[in-house]
């Protein structure tokens, strides 16, 4: 969610899993000093102890997130080719851009411009879907 929120202040430039990486490491980060104020930086047993009421949220998280995903994955199969194979290339199959750049035929920067646009189309489909939904 960490992610979704903040995926405006991505930098295309920048490999991807590492920012994802950053927002969980900052996250668990997070989590141990709330912890280590309250006095129990690895957790209680009481807590532990209500462990299925926490599987049964997760299970919850986890089907949303798959249909959250479900939403993104059909936005992508919209796009236009031009749009849709840099874009899966780069975040589906993890490739750099100047491996992109390689497979394409096609510089470096004309595949951040390519990325930037199919991320702004897919903004702006999400937007729509998420408005006729609404509505």
């Amino acid at each position: 969610m960490r992610a979704y929120r903040n995926f405006h202040k991505f930098d295309p430039a920048e490999p991807f899993w590492q920012w994802i990486a950053r927002i969980a490491s900052n996250h668990c980060i997070d989590l141990m000093r709330r912890r280590s104020r309250d006095g129990a930086p690895f957790g209680i047993e009481q807590a532990e102890a209500e462990l299925p009421d926490d599987a049964q949220q997760s299970v919850l998280a986890v089907l949303v997130a798959g249909e959250e995903a479900d939403r993104v994955n059909a936005a992508v199969a919209t796009l236009p080719d031009k749009y849709r194979v840099p874009l899966v290339l780069a975040y589906y199959r993890d490739a750099s851009y100047d491996d992109i750049a390689a497979q394409l035929g096609i510089t470096r920067t004309h595949v951040g411009v390519l990325l930037l646009r199919a991320k702004e189309r897919l903004r702006a489909t999400l937007a729509a879907s998420s408005e006729e939904s609404g509505a």
